[in-house]
């Protein structure tokens, strides 16, 4: 079913008018402008409080610093797989922080945005970049915390050529973050229940992704049920690039499905864009 869907959704894009070869270049001819808002998106976020950008370092340090109190110093958790618990942890919890963040941000975007689109000719999905954009600087600076994080001596983790591939599940999953933002920011405009929706389904992908349990405590049968989760590939890359040194291909059937399931969304977000983009000023 989804294969057939699939292959439908790339004839119709082949024989449409707007082809995403225009998309795509109306998103690289604004390039510029992306980055002047991303630049200020990013500063309104932190520019004006007290500690200005120091609360990029500040939130992942104290978070770091929570979880080591908690975990290793209160509850004694026992290493996972040779791996102290904390830096395991945060492993998973920081591309979910990143994904879950982001999602629920752009899924208002079109809505909170309506002002451009009433005034001026504007591609909305443009601002759903930023947004993608913005955190993802706050995602890199929170890397960087957690590299330091394994080089104290509580959890020493050793530098390795395996940490470049992070760049690789990075651009995984904001690609795949850009297609989810499509569609849920467009079901936004034209039902008003979405972005409830999907607060509940974040919190219940927080359980049901491996960010505090280990994926190998299901049984085999089942494994797959859980591996269907997109997230599940990107945390699994994360802790194999920083922890366990194994190299993104070596689960090719992983991320096969991944990149499949990921084009799909991000051509399903395309298709509904350019077909009901134009009705989004009389909704709002």
């Amino acid at each position: 079913m989804f294969v057939f869907y699939f292959f439908y959704l790339v004839f119709r894009l082949l024989i449409s008018k707007i082809t995403l070869k225009s998309f795509l270049k109306d998103i690289f001819r604004n390039r510029h402008l992306i980055a002047e808002l991303t630049k200020s998106d990013f500063k309104t976020n932190y520019i004006g409080s007290f500690f200005g950008l120091s609360w990029i370092v500040i939130q992942p340090l104290v978070l770091t610093f929570i979880f080591w109190v908690v975990f290793v110093v209160g509850y004694k958790a026992n290493p996972i797989e040779g791996i102290s618990f904390v830096p395991w942890l945060l492993c998973g919890l920081l591309p979910w922080n990143y994904f879950s963040s982001c999602l629920s941000i752009n899924t208002n975007i079109i809505t909170q945005s309506a002002h451009l689109l009433k005034k001026f000719k504007f591609n909305i999905s443009l601002m759903q970049i930023v947004k993608i954009l913005s955190a993802l600087i706050v995602h890199i600076f929170s890397l960087v915390i957690l590299i330091i994080f394994f080089q104290v001596k509580i959890s020493p983790i050793h530098i390795s050529i395996y940490w470049l591939q992070v760049i690789y599940y990075l651009i995984a999953l904001t690609f795949l973050l850009w297609g989810m933002s499509l569609i849920l920011g467009i079901l936004q405009v034209f039902f008003k229940d979405t972005t409830h929706i999907l607060s509940l389904i974040l919190q219940m992908g927080f359980f049901l992704t491996p960010i505090f349990w280990n994926p190998h405590i299901i049984p085999e049968q089942y494994l797959f049920l859980f591996k269907l989760n997109p997230l599940f590939y990107i945390i699994n890359g994360y802790r194999d690039s920083f922890l366990y040194k194994i190299p993104f291909w070596s689960d090719i059937n992983s991320t096969i499905y991944f990149w499949f399931a990921t084009l799909i969304l991000f051509l399903i977000g395309y298709f509904l864009f350019k077909k009901l983009s134009p009705k989004f000023a009389d909704e709002l």
